[in-house]
């Protein structure tokens, strides 16, 4: 049997409807084995998700859609950090870094 992912979800950490807790029951109830919040610029949401996930024994996968520019062009850069530790305070710092930037 293939385990399914959502690997592009946004919450209202974002621009989201839904919490992030209540994405991870959404992925429970959809029998997913992974998901991860791409929310904008931030990690917070994955902070948030995270006791549930566990709870649930959904793989929550850390990620973020970095806003960008370039040449007065908006883009969007999407990140699934699938093995590097999501911690915080540096997170958050690096999508605040890149915000300042633009």
């Amino acid at each position: 049997m293939l385990n399914k992912a959502d690997l592009h979800i946004h919450t209202t950490c974002s621009d989201g409807r839904i919490s992030p807790e209540d994405a991870v029951m959404v992925a429970s109830e959809r029998k997913l084995a992974a998901l991860s919040i791409t929310d904008h610029d931030t990690f917070e949401a994955y902070h948030l998700a995270l006791p549930k996930a566990k709870e649930l024994d959904i793989e929550l996968i850390p990620g973020v859609e970095v806003t960008s520019s370039f040449q007065e062009r908006e883009a969007h850069l999407h990140w699934e950090l699938y093995s590097l530790p999501c911690r915080r305070q540096h997170s958050d710092r690096a999508c605040k870094n890149n915000n300042n930037n633009n």
